[in-house]
């Protein structure tokens, strides 16, 4: 079989996802070379949506795919902006891991316990806003980096707690760390997270044929929902938004959120519905619902 060349960011947390889809292929027989990109989202500090977006993570690996030096890109699926290059396609996901938002406490304490003014370090409005409704009297500051250098921002003192997601703490078996994890009524996460996007070029026919077969189709039906969500609202990082599918008890639920970009109109949606819907007609009446209760919001 020809060399198949992965590429993904050149993170602790992305070099072990591209090993999760690296030993996937090989169990097909394919055999791996994989390449470390520094992109654009790793060389600054700036919170995402001052400087271009979350699409910093995936541009740079989208270059190397478009160009032939790769050909599959390995993301995470929440990193991917919604509107995609017409020349690239997700062919195939890995199974979803946590969705969950987590939060940590350096000796473990409760948030509720928390003292008046604590600082909680996040990079994202969307935790931030839903935070902040659950826990007024916390303080959040903006603080961006790997995993690893959150962590010791946090042991250094920058910063008392963190806000981050389960499914890169799972990955990087730092699990020991989360003090506690919100459900998702309480903190809806970010459309995709904690799936892994496995993209390649739209005319590679054989490539996309080898991603198929290891693609887990009810992830992939799952991802198709939240990420039409998304680009019907057209959210991007200036947009604080969450939306997330969950099943539960034979149940398939969405869960929805939404604020301006103060944060000042924050509503939520919770809805049950069959994945046998139509991904783009859901999407419009979530997006639909949300917006007529952020108009009921300014109106009280």
């Amino acid at each position: 079989m020809p060399l198949l060349r992965l590429g993904t960011r050149a993170t602790n947390l992305a070099r072990t996802q591209a090993e999760l889809a690296e030993a996937c292929l090989k169990k097909q027989g394919h055999d791996i070379e994989v390449s470390y990109i520094k992109t654009q989202g790793d060389k600054t500090q700036k919170p995402l949506h001052l400087v271009g977006g979350k699409g910093l993570f995936v541009k740079d690996i989208e270059q190397a795919l478009l160009e032939g030096k790769i050909d599959v890109a390995v993301h995470a699926l929440k990193d991917m902006p919604f509107d995609e290059h017409p020349d690239l396609i997700i062919a195939a996901v890995m199974p979803r891991n946590s969705p969950h938002d987590v939060f940590i406490h350096p000796h473990h304490t409760p948030l509720e316990k928390l003292k008046v003014g604590v600082s909680l370090g996040t990079s994202s409005l969307r935790r931030q806003y839903q935070l902040q409704h659950l826990y007024p009297h916390v303080s959040v500051v903006q603080i961006r980096g790997s995993i690893e250098t959150r962590l010791a921002k946090m042991e250094k003192g920058h910063v008392d707690t963190l806000l981050l997601a389960a499914a890169g703490l799972e990955r990087l078996r730092l699990t020991d760390q989360i003090t506690h994890t919100f459900t998702i009524d309480k903190m809806v996460p970010a459309a995709g997270q904690g799936i892994l996007a496995l993209q390649c070029r739209a005319h590679d026919n054989a490539t996309r044929s080898i991603l198929n077969a290891i693609n887990h189709r009810p992830t992939f039906r799952i991802a198709h929902f939240e990420r039409a969500f998304l680009k019907e609202l057209q959210g991007n990082c200036d947009t604080p938004v969450g939306g997330c599918v969950s099943q539960s008890d034979g149940h398939t639920l969405f869960y929805g959120f939404l604020a301006d970009p103060c944060g000042a109109r924050s509503v939520w949606i919770k809805e049950t519905f069959s994945l046998s819907d139509t991904p783009e007609h859901k999407a419009q009446q979530w997006v639909t619902m949300l917006q007529e209760r952020q108009q009921r919001v300014s109106r009280a």
